[in-house]
């Protein structure tokens, strides 16, 4: 702070201070850079989805301060925020804050509200066609080439008995020899559409005939 001599009457001085230094202080502080907040979402993927700040256009820190990015789960900032960004499919609103620093205001972005869309998965049911064996020919489905669940959910398979259409349809495997369809079903869940596959035919054949001479 800069000491400023004045005179008086009388031929002496006083030491009086000045408000220059502080008055320029407070005009470094009051100016407010430009914050900008940009998140697009996407589809899910397992992976976060954080947004991205610039600072006066940048990616730099200003003074070695960076802005903090703030998430709400909704199309809120109310309710408790969290700094991680999100992975899961959903709705969110997220706002920057710059803390300031020296030279620089705090400021506020304006809020960003981003969606994270389901995945489809990818199902592919199987053909069990083969001779009778007197064991259940069971369809096996994959979810995105894995027999693990999505989300803990594993899909439903179905059966239906071409040659006996009154049966109706059963979730237990055939083991006698016909004509059957079978179909898999993914419900949905958490992250993940609700999917099914077409129908898939196939075939239990008679065991062949050992003749003993």
């Amino acid at each position: 702070m800069r000491k400023t001599l004045l005179p008086r009457s009388g031929g002496s001085h006083a030491l009086v201070e000045t408000l220059e230094s502080r008055t320029l202080m407070s005009a470094a502080i009051s100016h407010k850079p430009t914050l900008t907040l940009r998140d697009p979402g996407g589809v899910y993927n397992g992976g976060a989805y954080p947004a991205s700040v610039k600072l006066n256009g940048s990616d730099a820190p200003l003074e070695g301060v960076s802005p903090e990015v703030l998430y709400y789960l909704g199309r809120s900032v109310s309710g408790p925020a969290t700094t991680t960004a999100p992975t899961d499919a959903g709705v969110y609103t997220s706002v920057a804050v710059f803390p300031g620093s020296a030279n620089w205001a705090v400021v506020r972005s304006n809020r960003v509200t981003f969606v994270i869309t389901k995945a489809r998965p990818q199902l592919v049911l199987s053909d069990p066609s083969g001779p009778a064996t007197g064991s259940p020919f069971w369809a096996i489905a994959t979810l995105n080439g894995s027999l693990d669940p999505l989300d803990g959910i594993f899909p439903l398979i179905s059966y239906r008995n071409l040659k006996d259409p009154g049966a109706g349809v059963s979730y237990i495997a055939p083991t006698t020899p016909g004509i059957y369809s079978t179909k898999a079903v993914f419900p949905g869940s958490e992250n993940y559409l609700a999917t099914s596959t077409r129908p898939v035919f196939f075939t239990i054949s008679s065991p062949d005939t050992i003749t003993t001479v």
